[in-house]
């Protein structure tokens, strides 16, 4: 199967490589999840719950934890949509979040697997609010004889309010492994870059989450809702 990237990843990873003249400040966080899923309606549905706390300033202090609830139905087999609902708690002010996904995932031979999702956000607290367009390529690889699963992934951030531009984006990598037969470890590595403003922030993200399958069945063909989630 002949998969052509789309012209914004192309942009995307050139901004990556070659880097923009501006004054960057980096930052070292780490994100720590929990994630709880459970099917229902023939694996077609699944209701997942998402606690979640991010640590900046180089890991010394809260950036911010949140609750993020989501269900997503598998209405194709090879597509699936969802909508979510995410509870954040600054230490400036508490935020809400709505946002709507559609995902597609083609059939590709082999164990490489291939998920684009877009993503749309509404993000608002008492002062402010604002949309955000969140289109992701994810890759993943099934390590032949072993239970590991690399993947990586590109997910650019266009805003849709007012001042609609093309601002952020996010490189990830990682690798996933089942601990138990319901639970799963995924130890990631994010590269967040802002590109817009004359002082940007460059964070260095170190990702860890464990998902628990709250099913009795474990053999069946799970929704592949996993690169949906906002991290």
């Amino acid at each position: 199967m002949s998969i052509r990237l789309p012209h914004y990843l192309i942009l995307l990873f050139m901004c990556a490589a070659l880097g923009l003249r501006a004054q960057v400040q980096k930052d070292a966080q780490l994100w720590k999840g929990l994630v709880l899923q459970k099917t229902f309606l023939d694996n077609r549905l699944q209701l997942s719950l998402n606690e979640e706390v991010r640590l900046r300033n180089n890991m010394s202090e809260v950036r911010t934890s949140f609750t993020d609830v989501s269900l997503y139905y598998k209405f194709l087999k090879r597509w699936a949509g969802g909508l979510g609902y995410r509870y954040s708690i600054r230490p400036d002010q508490n935020s809400h979040r709505l946002y709507g996904d559609l995902a597609w995932k083609p059939k590709i031979k082999g164990p490489l697997g291939l998920t684009i999702r877009t993503r749309v956000q509404h993000d608002f607290d008492r002062l402010d609010q604002g949309t955000t367009l969140r289109p992701r390529l994810w890759l993943d690889y099934n390590l032949p004889k072993t239970k590991l699963e690399p993947y990586v992934g590109a997910e650019p951030f266009f805003r849709l309010d007012e001042a609609a531009n093309f601002d952020h984006y996010r490189l990830y990598a990682g690798l996933k492994y089942p601990l138990r037969k319901k639970v799963e470890l995924r130890l990631g590595y994010i590269l967040a870059q802002d590109i817009d403003g004359a002082e940007r922030e460059q964070d260095h993200v170190f990702m860890v989450r464990v998902t628990i399958d709250l099913d009795k069945d474990n053999d069946k063909d799970e929704i592949n809702s996993e690169p949906m989630l906002g991290w």
